[in-house]
């Protein structure tokens, strides 16, 4: 199975049967991608492009800054 090109950020690898049943394994690299982007929502950073780690998610964290106006720790 092959994860669509929109998601490709998150897990650009095939996925197995295991996977598309819902019990996903995601690569250990997010654990710390996501870690800097919740810090950067919280943060409301613009643009985070400039970061290597994190810049692959750009378009998703555009997204998700426009579609939530106010995005705290406690959301």
């Amino acid at each position: 199975f092959h994860p669509h090109n929109e998601v490709h950020h998150i897990k650009k690898e095939n996925i197995g049967l295991i996977e598309v049943m819902g019990l996903a394994v995601l690569p250990a690299r997010l654990k710390e991608e996501l870690k800097l982007l919740k810090d950067a929502l919280i943060s409301r950073i613009t643009d985070i492009s400039n970061n290597e780690s994190i810049a692959k998610h750009s378009d998703w964290y555009k997204y998700l800054l426009s579609k939530y106006e106010s995005i705290t720790e406690e959301n």
